[in-house]
């Protein structure tokens, strides 16, 4: 009820109809939830089930824009990088669902048609739009984002290592093949040379079929050696690495919490000079 009541009310910061409140973008968030529930139902039985819609979801999303402009004016609203994508968003929508198909009909053109669809695919990155709407998922695409450049530099070097591993189970098991007789095909086919021996490294990497393919080896190698190799190339390059990855995250994670609530603290303090001014 007091949740209901500050949406209702125009002197709380949760009204819905104030675009700069908690309120109007939990109530956006929502249109862009549905939204995205009905771009997956689109997917499997077809958009022309789903123009009434469509149809609906494009007038809220103008009529958002239409009243962010209104309380920004339209130059304070272009200032905004997110409010020009979302402006791009809206414009390709109208496009695609009002502008294209009339002129389509119109003129029977091949070109429109392709352009439509085209167009059509820009309505997926609405979705784009829940990490702004939703404060825990910005921050953690914030984390993640953070995090990146660090997760590339892990997965380079376990590129490095299974390039390294790759050299060696080549001249070692791929050069002898014919010795593994009825099994040869498939020693040639794992590390007959260095693009498969690396492509034989990543799925063992993923742990599926690293069983078989050690105990087809181990037909010619000492088991003991097989399997030793193998358990510490599995620890490496999958335990080792996504437990990096995951402190890396862990980490960025951390560091985007901090720098969110600093930023929450900042956009209070400056409330507060503004209503004190």
């Amino acid at each position: 009820p007091h949740i209901c009541q500050g949406l209702l009310d125009p002197q709380s910061s949760d009204y819905v109809l104030n675009v700069e409140g908690n309120g109007f973008d939990a109530v956006i968030g929502i249109v862009i939830a549905l939204n995205a529930v009905v771009l997956g139902l689109e997917a499997d039985w077809g958009a022309e089930h789903f123009g009434i819609c469509e149809n609906c979801f494009a007038c809220a999303f103008l009529a958002e824009m239409l009243m962010r402009m209104k309380h920004f004016t339209i130059r304070g609203y272009f200032k905004r990088p997110a409010n020009c994508f979302d402006c791009f968003l809206v414009l390709t929508t109208a496009m695609d669902l009002w502008i294209l198909p009339s002129v389509a009909g119109n003129l029977q053109l091949g070109w429109i048609a392709r352009l439509l669809r085209s167009v059509r695919l820009f309505r997926i990155l609405r979705i784009i739009r829940l990490f702004r709407m939703f404060r825990p998922l910005g921050i953690m695409l914030d984390a993640f984002l953070g995090a990146l450049g660090r997760v590339s530099w892990t997965g380079l070097l376990t590129l490095i290592l299974m390039y390294l591993c790759s050299i060696l189970v080549t001249q070692t098991l791929g050069r002898f093949a014919d010795d593994w007789g009825p099994d040869a095909e498939n020693i040639e086919t794992w590390f007959g040379s260095i693009g498969r021996s690396m492509r034989t490294l990543f799925i063992i990497i993923t742990l599926s079929s690293w069983d078989t393919i050690a105990m087809t080896v181990a037909q010619q190698v000492h088991p003991l050696i097989v399997f030793l190799a193998a358990s510490m190339y599995i620890i490496l390059t999958s335990f080792t690495m996504v437990s990096l990855i995951t402190g890396i995250i862990s980490e960025a994670l951390i560091v985007a919490q901090v720098r969110d609530e600093q930023h929450r603290l900042q956009e209070l303090a400056e409330e507060r000079e503004h209503i004190q001014a």
